[in-house]
């Protein structure tokens, strides 16, 4: 699969239905046992957002370098906030300044997982791990067969 489509359409096709979601009148969610538990749904989906954003965004590093990290919150922020502006024009919704201060804490709760998801891959990388723990290099992989066929500890 081509790299772009990898990296850019899960971003895209969450997009489009964090929009679809926001065009259901009257929108029934799970009781949570408290009074903002919409809160928490709207900071639970812009946090998967603001993954995907990061995501996305990590391919223009090169460009904008310490500013991505601004540059991509600004985006979902401003989806957000046309998210917000749509939904006053759906019947059975309306716009809430704290669903959206909550779709902006999920973008940056979002972008600080990938951060450290990002942090921790590149650590694993470093110490010459692969995904499942495998060496990276080929003469790290030779050390250890040569090692393992020794009876010495």
């Amino acid at each position: 699969m081509n790299k772009k489509i990898r990296v850019y359409l899960p971003t895209l096709l969450y997009a489009v239905l964090l929009f679809l979601m926001s065009s259901i009148s009257n929108l029934e969610t799970p009781d949570l046992g408290f009074e903002f538990k919409d809160k928490v749904y709207h900071l639970g989906a812009y946090g998967i957002f603001g993954f995907l954003l990061a995501r996305s965004g990590r391919e223009f590093k090169d460009r904008f370098g310490k500013a991505l990290s601004p540059i991509v919150f600004a985006a979902g922020a401003l989806f957000a906030l046309s998210d917000e502006i749509h939904q006053y024009f759906v019947p059975g919704r309306h716009f809430e300044l704290l669903d959206l201060a909550a779709d902006w804490v999920g973008i940056i709760l979002g972008q600080t997982v990938y951060g450290l998801v990002l942090r921790k891959k590149k650590a694993r990388h470093a110490r010459g791990m692969g995904r499942i723990g495998a060496p990276v290099s080929g003469e790290e992989h030779n050390d250890r067969s040569r090692n393992a066929g020794s009876s010495s500890p």
